[in-house]
């Protein structure tokens, strides 16, 4: 069963936009042509702003989010709905923190991280699906011109946006039996380098 509530936190660094520019249409019958995809695969150094939206049988939670990713490292600030405060998520492949006012925990992975406190959500997926793209280690049973199926998961991509030579999604909307999320990418920062430092030592 799904907690109720999901702590969020709060958008408090600055974003850095990228510029806009033309791509191709997309004849393929797919959500991005392959070559898309491809380019959208080597985004690694990335800032991201927007709101979350968290609906289940239980409750319909709306948050904003600041995700900024360096290559494997990440670090997620979530604002969260009902009063909840500030959460930090932060780490890479090998270690996660998740700090909030009611203290900090670690694990080794996100998604066992958040299981500790009642939530499921993919997170190391998500890492690939705010680019439009599958988790390249699951498998893709279903592909249309919204989107894709993975790991049980409906992802749909309803709005665009191009920054630089990149088509990335602007609003993408997973569905799994129990939970949905609505993810509205608001502000995109493309980096070459890596822009900010980790919150180990915090």
């Amino acid at each position: 069963m799904l907690k109720k509530t999901l702590l969020l936190p709060a958008l408090s660094l600055s974003l850095i936009l990228g510029g806009c520019s033309h791509t191709p249409p997309n004849n393929t019958g797919l959500w991005l042509t392959p070559e898309q995809q491809q380019a959208n695969q080597q985004i690694h150094h990335w800032q991201i702003g927007g709101k979350i939206g968290l609906r289940s049988e239980q409750s319909s939670d709306t948050g904003y989010l600041n995700w900024q990713q360096c290559n494997d490292d990440f670090e997620i600030r979530l604002t969260g709905p009902l009063g909840q405060g500030a959460a930090i998520l932060y780490g890479n492949q090998n270690n996660v923190t998740l700090k909030t006012k009611e203290g900090t925990r670690k694990a080794t992975s996100p998604e066992q991280l958040l299981a500790q406190q009642g939530w499921q959500l993919p997170v190391s997926q998500l890492k690939y699906w705010v680019r439009g793209i599958p988790a390249p280690q699951f498998d893709v049973t279903q592909q249309t011109s919204e989107g894709f199926t993975q790991m049980g998961w409906h992802v749909r991509f309803t709005q665009w946006q191009n920054i630089y030579n990149h088509r990335l999604p602007k609003k993408a909307i997973a569905t799994h039996p129990e939970l949905k999320v609505t993810l509205l990418l608001k502000n995109w920062g493309l980096k070459q380098e890596c822009a900010f430092s980790m919150l180990e030592s915090a």
